[in-house]
């Protein structure tokens, strides 16, 4: 993968980035299909919710229930 000009190489350098970008605007995070997303996925969720202003909205689906769309 490439990386592009001016973005950090490590995850965390980039995670660090994508906080401090988003500290500074008042920013609405829409999810959809949040059932899709896994342990890490949801653990950078909280560190977006705990680190900045930012409002996050995620949808999920109950995949346990039967027989519904």
């Amino acid at each position: 993968k490439t990386i592009p000009a001016g973005m950090p190489y490590t995850p965390g350098g980039r995670l660090r980035k994508l906080i401090e970008r988003l500290d500074h605007r008042r920013v609405i995070l829409a999810i959809d299909e949040g059932h899709h997303i896994g342990a890490e996925g949801l653990h950078l969720i909280k560190t977006i919710i705990n680190e900045t202003r930012a409002v996050v909205v995620m949808t999920a689906r109950n995949s346990t229930a039967s027989g519904r769309a």
